[in-house]
């Protein structure tokens, strides 16, 4: 983990505590046993209570022929002084290689935020 000192003003529409003077712990783990799939997290935690204000989790692997990979995104509420809520997505993306030199992929997106579970887009091409 790693903590330095943060200088110079705030963004406007961010909701930081001005009284604390140090930044976030910025913390990350990769596990990849034999090449068979990777695991990555990464995180930020409050340097006053070790809360967690942001995280990104992705996992990816060879699926058949192709790859699939799959991210939760996830920012605390206490960066927006307008939010009532976490903002937190999941993906879902699958690609594979085809003959003649062709791609296919495909990309699913759901907002997690506000305690629902909404697709945002789909789309994949050949």
């Amino acid at each position: 983990m790693l903590a330095a000192a943060c200088r110079g003003k705030t963004s406007a529409g961010l909701n930081t505590d001005q009284g604390d003077k140090y930044s976030d712990y910025v913390a990350s783990l990769t596990v990849n046993p034999a090449n068979s799939f990777n695991v990555r997290w990464l995180g930020r935690l409050s340097s006053k209570d070790l809360t967690l204000n942001e995280s990104k989790t992705s996992l990816s692997s060879a699926l058949g022929t192709g790859n699939l990979s799959l991210t939760h995104n996830q920012l605390a509420k206490a960066y927006f002084a307008s939010s009532d809520d976490d903002r937190e997505e999941l993906s879902a993306s699958y690609s594979q290689s085809l003959i003649g030199g062709w791609q296919f992929s495909a990309t699913q997106l759901w907002d997690l935020s506000y305690g629902k579970t909404r697709r945002k887009k789909k789309h994949g091409r050949a």
